[in-house]
Formats: C-alpha cells, sequence, structure tokens
C-alpha cells in the first residue's frame, strides 16, 4: 500500500476495495488483478488526483467514484478513466469550502 495512515475505506459494487490514504494518494485492491493498483496526484497530468492526501472515496449510481481530498473532489469515470477534479473556489460553480 501507499501509505500505512489510511483514512477511508470503501468496497463498490464490483468488490473492490478502495483505500484513502494520507500523503498516498488512493489504493485499490482487487481479486482480479495484482493486489493493488496506486493512484497518485501527478504534477503535470491534469488527469490524475488533484492531491496524495484522500479523505474519503464514495460511488455514485452510475458507478463514477468520487475521491474527497483537502481542496477538491475528483471523480474518477471508471469507464473512460478520466479524473475530474473540482477545487474549491469560493465562487459560484465552485465548492465552496472543504
Amino acid at each position: 500500500m501507499s501509505s500505512d495512515q489510511i483514512v477511508a475505506l470503501f468496497r463498490d459494487h464490483d468488490h473492490n476495495i478502495w483505500v484513502g490514504a494520507t500523503g498516498g494518494g488512493l489504493d485499490r485492491f482487487t481479486y482480479r488483478q495484482l493486489p493493488f493498483k496506486t493512484y497518485r496526484h501527478e504534477k503535470f497530468n491534469t488527469n490524475s488526483l488533484d492531491s496524495d492526501y484522500t479523505t474519503s472515496v464514495f460511488e455514485d449510481s452510475r458507478g463514477e467514484l468520487w475521491i474527497g481530498s483537502m481542496k477538491a473532489l475528483t471523480r474518477i469515470d471508471r469507464k473512460t478513466g478520466q479524473f475530474t477534479s473540482y477545487r474549491t473556489t469560493g465562487r459560484p460553480g465552485g465548492l465552496s469550502s472543504t
């Protein structure tokens, strides 16, 4: 795993376990592949996590994952692999706070 400080655990409809870790990003444990896949913030890659400090994980009714961090909410479309981050801005249309 990417960190020994876990702050969020989530089991999705495919029985994958998602682990949010402080400073370690997001880990996925699946029974069908190698044990863990780690997702991290990549500074110059807009298709990555907004932060390596993951505080929560949620799956919506469409199967998309929502990853909470200190300054953003990131949506992962598992069908396309696309990451979309919504950052705190305090302005209309953005997240008002963490």
